[in-house]
């Protein structure tokens, strides 16, 4: 990224002094350090969450732009936050990090910090104050470091504050302010102030009202003081001069009040990619008497850097260290996506994952060859190359994981992505590989890519591809069961699992071996005497990998006074719904379609009889998104058969469609507890 560093207006004025006359506007919260008030020292309980173990009570921010005679504009960023802690277990957020940036020729610098706790003690109210010693840096990368900051003598009921400030020669740099933790915030509020050299976009995410929505602008100006020497050859003198230059300040300011907590939910991203934030992005300056300038990064500048990168686009001309490996492949077929196969399968066996995921080979792609281990770029980087090497229409792309957030189309940047997986196009149909995963079938990447759109690395012609899977996940359970008059059931079910749950059950099985994997399974199944585990198609991905369970129970069920009562599906139903919270502020997000399947047959004792059945039903999603079908029957004189399905082909879910998506799941839940009553004759 183009770094827009602090500097002067011009080259021909030598700015010995200058002033900025700036005023509020607005009024924000009041809040001053060093000043706690006695509810929040009393307070026992968030009012908004009873349940918080620490709330923010307030947290004010501020950016705006300085100027100073040696270095030009800088970007100056202060905020004043405080917390409650109201149990132990939100000790945690007494630790706190300042994020600094550095390009290697300037750095972000903390030039004020100071911080204190309090607890009321017999009455009276204790201060810590925050020293050297609690403060420490660490790098992160060549550009990142934190400052870390650990407040003393905080236990259950202090109140501690921090505020500090930050100046940045890198103008382009605004911070994002977070109005949402995983903790409720009582009050938040940001400030910005502009001066109209400097052009940027605003863009608020999440789903908190503000409180506070205000923008305006104002007059503003500075005042230079230049120097010339003047006088004779024998006298010397200084003479000043002052030039006022005048400008518009834009200002914004925000606030939200009373937030609630940031939770995880079942089945989403990050629950950061929702949270209430806002952003801001330089797209030009402009000085007085200048030219503008444009620093809004296009997605062209992204791929000409990353193929520019040695640790990335340098790494697919290594053509050597494939070319063997591509010969062998070409000479044993023809099959573009046997070719491919091969390809994803060799990638495997030279190179293995240890686990560490990144967009950029660490050590080089023939260092990860010697040690036959890689991060996650080695590995897919190699494929990439293997298969172009081959003579396959193969490219990488770069993506955002699942847990570091989506990438916005319309903001070029590189560093949101934090990935890179293989797309190869045979006919027109593109196939993204991940050669990371070891039991994932052909084109199902890992799990943890499924998030929004990747950008394919390649000039010209770069494109979005969709990361979403297109084959369901899911288990299909089929049992054939026996019940004897003695109340035991007994007989065989076999758990079919396909998609990311077939792949979950091999890692299992082959990493925990078959004897540690068959002790798990019976753990889960406490009810049941399993007297056999089989596994069938383990090692062929292709195929949905079976379970086979000869199992038998003396307490699914229950004969009361000549009847007898059993579950509908015994206990491997859908017994609790996913989704408890009434109301959800952010998408529900499937990652791959779901399809679960039961088909339970049951033969029952002589002299008994059906004396009812759960009922039919069937529940469609609008718009064809899902659907789940419920059925018993009897057939003959002695048999049940119970069947259930559940497809769910749309993968995300908007909050405006999480009620009828929760119903559903309550319905499968209704249905799967209700039971199956036999009448003895």
């Amino acid at each position: 990224m183009n770094n827009l560093s602090a500097q002067p207006f011009g080259r021909i004025i030598s700015l010995l002094f200058v002033t900025v006359s700036l005023t509020m506007f607005g009024q924000n919260k009041e809040m001053k350090f060093g000043k706690v008030n006695h509810d929040e020292l009393t307070m026992t309980q968030c009012p908004i969450d009873s349940a918080a173990e620490a709330v923010v009570l307030c947290d004010i921010g501020q950016s705006y732009f300085e100027y100073s005679d040696s270095k030009g504009f800088e970007l100056i960023f202060e905020r004043h936050l405080r917390i409650k802690i109201l149990k132990s277990d939100g000790y945690g957020w007494a630790t706190l990090s300042i994020p600094l940036y550095s390009d290697g020729h300037a750095a972000e610098q903390v030039t004020v910090l100071k911080g204190k706790t309090y607890n009321l003690v017999n009455g009276k109210v204790e201060e810590t104050k925050l020293d050297n010693g609690s403060v420490f840096e660490e790098n992160v990368n060549d550009y990142w470091k934190k400052k870390k900051i650990s407040l003393p003598g905080v236990k259950e009921g202090s109140v501690f504050e921090i505020k500090y400030t930050v100046k940045s020669p890198f103008l382009q740099r605004i911070r994002d302010w977070r109005f949402q933790f995983s903790i409720p915030v009582l009050w938040s509020e940001y400030e910005l102030r502009i001066p109209e050299y400097y052009k940027f976009s605003r863009n608020a995410t999440g789903y908190v009202p503000f409180v506070v929505n205000e923008s305006g602008s104002a007059p503003q100006s500075i005042t230079l003081t230049t120097s010339q020497n003047a006088g004779t050859k024998y006298v010397q003198k200084t003479e000043f001069q002052n030039t006022t230059i005048s400008f518009i300040e834009y200002r914004q300011r925000l606030a939200a009040a009373n937030i609630p907590a940031m939770k995880e939910e079942p089945f989403t991203t990050s629950v950061e990619n929702y949270q209430a934030e806002i952003e801001y992005e330089l797209h030009s300056y402009k000085y007085p008497g200048g030219i503008e300038h444009n620093f809004t990064e296009s997605w062209e500048d992204v791929i000409t850097q990353l193929l520019n990168d040695e640790d990335f686009g340098a790494q697919l001309k290594r053509k050597n260290l494939v070319k063997k490996q591509a010969e062998e492949i070409r000479n044993s077929t023809t099959d573009p996506i046997q070719q491919a196969r091969l390809a994803l399968e060799a990638t495997r066996s030279v190179i293995k994952w240890d686990g560490a995921f990144t967009k950029y080979s660490d050590e080089g792609l023939s260092a990860a060859l010697s040690k036959g281990a890689g991060n996650s770029a080695d590995v897919n980087l190699y494929l990439v190359l293997l298969m172009d090497e081959i003579g396959l229409n193969a490219v990488p792309v770069i993506l955002s994981t699942r847990e570091n957030g989506f990438i916005q189309e319309h903001h070029p940047e590189i560093n949101g992505f934090n990935y890179v997986i293989a797309c190869v196009t045979v006919n027109g149909k593109d196939y993204l590989l991940d050669a990371t995963e070891k039991f994932t079938p052909f084109g199902l990447i890992s799990y943890r890519c499924l998030n929004g759109k990747g950008l394919t690395v390649v000039k010209p012609g770069f494109r979005w591809v969709d990361l979403s899977a297109s084959e369901p996940n899911g288990d299909l359970y089929y049992a054939e069961m026996n019940l004897d008059s003695s109340g035991r059931m007994s007989g065989i079910l076999t758990v079919s699992s396909a998609g990311y749950n077939g792949a979950m059950v091999r890692g299992r099985f082959f990493t925990e071996g078959e004897k540690e994997y068959s002790r798990w399974l019976r753990e889960q199944r406490k009810n049941w005497e399993i007297t056999g585990i089989e596994f069938e198609s383990p090692d062929s991905l292709e195929t949905p990998v079976k379970i086979v369970y000869t199992l038998a129970s003396d307490e699914v069920a229950e004969n009361q006074g000549g009847l007898v009562f059993f579950n509908v599906l015994l206990t491997f139903g859908q017994s609790s719904n996913p989704f408890k919270k009434e109301k959800r502020d952010y998408p529900v997000d499937f990652g791959a379609p779901i399809k679960d399947a039961y088909s339970f047959t049951y033969e029952i004792p002589e002299g008994y009889q059906v004396e009812s059945l759960p009922g039919p039903i069937a529940i469609a999603l609008p718009e064809k998104a899902g659907t789940f079908r419920f059925s018993a029957s009897i057939i003959g004189n002695n048999k049940i058969v119970v069947n259930s399905l559940l497809d769910i082909k749309k993968t995300l879910f908007v909050p405006s469609e999480y009620d009828k998506l929760r119903e559903l799941f309550a319905r499968i839940v209704e249905k799967h507890s209700e039971q199956i009553v036999l009448k003895k004759l």
